[in-house]
């Protein structure tokens, strides 16, 4: 069959031509989303959420309904486009939404292998080719989170099982399990999301690398730490999540000290305007460190795990960074107030841990 007749054959295939005339339509709309002040029109109607919302949810609940593979995956690629240009304007309306934002960004991101979830990483490799989108879906989250009390809230509420939709709950559950509300896995599988874009293991080749992705890498810092404030105000786990961050192989909490105190370093060496993102880059390395070390400290107090859980954290290297790094940065003239604050907040902190410890 050489395919003649072939746009006659495909036209008496109903089912192709509706699926051809929904991707027209896809991507028109993720075409116009692009210009002017279009995202903000589409953000803000209400039949178009319906209509993207629906085009994630369909290939979900019905894939054999597309056929084909490939349309499946090029209209999820035309709604991670669509959100990507419009989700800094979009007010989540529900527990489902905002799940199927959460799933579409999963979808698109680098994972775990079963190796790495044996020896408890905490990061996956993203491979530039075959995890090109896994920015978009940092992008698209970090901006959802962070541009709305109500979208945080609502994340919140599915990290931590306290969606109110069942329908929802139970799609969790099928992806990560009947206990993922208990120990973690989800808020945990989010993190990872964030903090996999960060090229750690390229850090003893320098930050070169970081500036590279710079944009991206801040979007990733500010979604860990809204995630360590779901952690430490919302959550009700039953095992120390901050604790499983800080203890796992890539010794998150050094790497970020480690920054912090690489890029203040840059700021005092500048001196010019164009030095104002690497004080923010800095102070906000310095804020995730502090946010999930604190974290893992009041779990403990709270749940009476104190012995079992800071002996742990206490064996993590260079948890708070080097010491002489940190008063270095202390005793600075001209280092900004907002990396000033979390240098003695990291004093303090330390300050904490060992009279815990001790006791």
């Amino acid at each position: 069959d050489l395919g003649f007749n072939i746009y006659k054959k495909s036209y008496l295939y109903k089912q192709v031509v509706l699926i051809e005339e929904l991707s027209s339509i896809s991507l028109i709309f993720r075409n116009l989303s692009f210009a002017g002040n279009n995202n903000l029109v589409l953000a803000t109607s209400g039949k178009y959420l319906d209509f993207i919302f629906t085009l994630i949810y369909a290939p979900i609940a019905k894939p054999d309904i597309f056929l084909f593979a490939r349309k499946r995956l090029s209209f999820m690629k035309d709604s991670l486009t669509v959100f990507s240009n419009i989700i800094h304007a979009v007010d989540v309306r529900s527990d489902m939404e905002m799940w199927l934002i959460l799933a579409l960004t999963f979808s698109f991101s680098s994972t775990l292998n079963e190796h790495e979830k044996e020896l408890c990483f905490m990061t996956s490799k993203v491979e530039p080719v075959i995890d090109k989108y896994h920015a978009h879906s940092v992008d698209i989250l970090s901006k959802v989170i962070c541009g709305s009390f109500v979208n945080k809230k609502k994340l919140s509420n599915i990290l931590t099982g306290k969606a109110s939709d069942k329908n929802v709950i139970t799609m969790i559950t099928m992806n990560f399990g009947d206990t993922c509300f208990e120990d973690g896995l989800l808020l945990k599988s989010t993190f990872s999301l964030f903090v996999s874009v960060l090229p750690t293991i390229r850090i003893h080749q320098g930050i070169e690398c970081f500036s590279e992705i710079f944009q991206t890498c801040l979007e990733s810092l500010l979604g860990c730490l809204t995630l360590t404030e779901i952690l430490e105000n919302g959550s009700t786990f039953k095992r120390n999540v901050a604790l499983d961050i800080l203890t796992s192989p890539e010794s998150l909490g050094m790497i970020l000290q480690h920054l912090s105190f690489v890029y203040a370093a840059i700021y005092v060496n500048i001196k010019d305007s164009s030095s104002e993102v690497q004080a923010l880059m800095s102070a906000r390395c310095a804020e995730l460190a502090n946010n999930l070390i604190e974290c893992a400290i009041n779990y403990a107090v709270t749940n009476e795990t104190v012995d079992e859980d800071l002996t742990k954290l206490c064996g993590v290297s260079r948890l708070l960074g080097s010491m002489e790094n940190v008063i270095s940065m202390l005793m600075t003239v001209r280092m900004p107030q907002q990396i000033s604050e979390q240098v003695v907040r990291t004093l303090n902190i330390s300050n904490k841990l060992g009279r815990l410890v001790r006791v």
